[in-house]
C-alpha cells in the first residue's frame, strides 16, 4: 500500500479496499414504481419523504392539470405512517440519458473547467430552450423538476469558488438555491477538491459472465449532492498554491467565472429521447385521485404505458 509521510512521525497510508464487499443494506421497505425523475433501474435508498422528493420528484403538469404516480404517494403514506427507510427504484420505457451543463465559462475562452452531469435523466432535465434571449434570468423551459447552476465568490488569488445548485424556474431576484458547495477548488491534491467533495460516481446496470445482473459503479468519490455529479474536471489545478502561498500564474485562468447558467444554456440532454411513461393519476381540484385511465397491462406491473408527450 502506498504510504506518505506527512510530518515527523506521521505517515500516511492508503488502504485498498476495493475488494472488499459491501454489506446488504437494511430497510424498512421496497417501493418500484414510475416516478417524475431518477434514474431508472437503479435502487436508491431515501431515509425521509424530503429526500424522496429531491431525488424522484412528486408532481408535474401537463395541459394546465397537475398529475401525480401512485408510486409518490405511497412513499408519502409510509413516511407518514412512522417508516424511517425505503428502497426506491424508478421504471421506464425507452431511451434516456443525462443532463450535462453546458459551458461554464473562465479564463480560457472557449473552455469549461468541469462538467456537471445531472442524476435524473431524460428530456424533463432540459432546461437550455430560450436561455441566451431570457429576461431576467427566467429559463423559459425551466420547471421545478429541473436544475440549473451559479458560480460566486470566485477568487483567483486562492483558487476557490462557491457553486450554487438551484431549482430551473426560479429567477435573478427570486432564487430558490437547492445546494450550496462552498470554498471548491480544482486542485485534486486538496480536501475541497470538487469531484472530492460533490462526487462524481455513477451507477448502470451490467451483466457478469454468469448471465446475471448487478449494479456498477464507476467514479471515484461518492455523490453528496442530491441533484449532481462531477462528470469532468477538465482543467484541473493541482498544487495550485506554491510554496509561498501565491497561486500559480498558468492555474488561474482555468478558475470559473461568477455567473450563472442561465447566460448560454443551462443543462441539455446529449441525445433527446423519446419517454415513454405509465398513465399517470390526476389531481382533482378537491384534492380527490381519480384514475386518468383504467386499461392497464400486467407485463408492466399494471400500468399502461403510452407515449409522453402524446401525439398530436
Amino acid at each position: 500500500m502506498a504510504e506518505a509521510l506527512i510530518s515527523p512521525g506521521v505517515f500516511l497510508r492508503e488502504n485498498d479496499l476495493s475488494q472488499v464487499t459491501a454489506g446488504p443494506v437494511t430497510v424498512g421497505a421496497a417501493l418500484i414504481g414510475p416516478t417524475v425523475v431518477g434514474k431508472p433501474n437503479i435502487p436508491t435508498l431515501v431515509t425521509s419523504y424530503s429526500q424522496y422528493k429531491a431525488k424522484f420528484g412528486t408532481t408535474f403538469v401537463s395541459n394546465s392539470n397537475t398529475y401525480e404516480y401512485l408510486t409518490s404517494q405511497a412513499a408519502y403514506n409510509y413516511f407518514q405512517q412512522g417508516g424511517t427507510s425505503l428502497l426506491v427504484t424508478r421504471v421506464a420505457s425507452g431511451s434516456y440519458t443525462a443532463a450535462t451543463s453546458s459551458l461554464i465559462p473562465c479564463g480560457i475562452s472557449g473552455e469549461s473547467p468541469f462538467v456537471l452531469e445531472t442524476l435524473s435523466v431524460g428530456t424533463i432535465m432540459n432546461n437550455n430552450a430560450g436561455a441566451t434571449t431570457a429576461t431576467n434570468g427566467i429559463l423559459p423551459s425551466g420547471s421545478a423538476n429541473n436544475v440549473r447552476w451559479q458560480v460566486t465568490q470566485a477568487d483567483s488569488a486562492s483558487g476557490v469558488f462557491t457553486l450554487l445548485i438551484r431549482r430551473g424556474d426560479d429567477y435573478t431576484s427570486n432564487q430558490t438555491v437547492l445546494e450550496t458547495w462552498t470554498n471548491l477548488s480544482l486542485d485534486p491534491n486538496q480536501n475541497n477538491y470538487i469531484a472530492y467533495v460533490i462526487g462524481d460516481q455513477t451507477q448502470t446496470v451490467a451483466t457478469d459472465s454468469d448471465g446475471q445482473q448487478y449494479l456498477e459503479i464507476t467514479g471515484s468519490y461518492p455523490n453528496s449532492s442530491l441533484y449532481v455529479r462531477v462528470k469532468n474536471v477538465n482543467l484541473p489545478t493541482p498544487n495550485y498554491l506554491n510554496p509561498q502561498g501565491q497561486a500559480y500564474s498558468a492555474y488561474t485562468a482555468s478558475i470559473p467565472q461568477n455567473g450563472s447558467g442561465s447566460q448560454n444554456c443551462s443543462w441539455m440532454c446529449s441525445s433527446p429521447s423519446r419517454i415513454y411513461r405509465p398513465s399517470p393519476i390526476l389531481l382533482s381540484s378537491s384534492g380527490n385521485i381519480q384514475q386518468k385511465r383504467t386499461s392497464i397491462c400486467t407485463r408492466t406491473i399494471g400500468w399502461k404505458w403510452e407515449r409522453w408527450p402524446p401525439l398530436t
